[in-house]
């Protein structure tokens, strides 16, 4: 078995994980009392190579609570505050560029650009 979950999309249903305890594998900066929320039709899983370093494990050391809705979330005001807006850019890999260089544009910091090849070569 394969003790972390792969990529996929709920597309009938919001997902929400409450991360009780342990040491959560297929996703970094999860920690004890971490929540996140996956709506219907976004593609989630595990970070790259989580799942490659997971393979021939047989147990995990981590609890977590899944729910899977099929009547859409509405997040509070309150939780609308807490949204980290870099939490998309999370999931992408070291070796990948960040999505302000996918078109063609520098970041703030002026770094290469996807139109720029010795960005891909770092």
């Amino acid at each position: 078995a394969i003790p972390v979950p792969y990529n996929h999309s709920n597309i009938d249903s919001d997902e929400i994980l409450y991360y009780v305890e342990g040491n959560y594998k297929a996703r970094k900066g999860i920690t004890s009392g971490s929540i996140s929320v996956h709506p219907q039709g976004i593609p989630h899983g595990p970070h790259p190579g989580t799942v490659e370093a997971s393979l021939g494990k047989t147990w995990t050391d981590e609890l977590a609570v899944m729910c899977d809705t099929f009547r859409p979330l509405f997040p509070t005001k309150a939780a609308l505050d807490l949204d980290d807006p870099q939490y998309p850019e999370s999931w992408r890999a070291d070796h990948h560029a960040p999505l302000e260089h996918r078109n063609g544009t520098a970041g703030a910091d002026g770094a290469a650009t996807a139109k720029d090849s010795s960005y891909w070569a770092q």
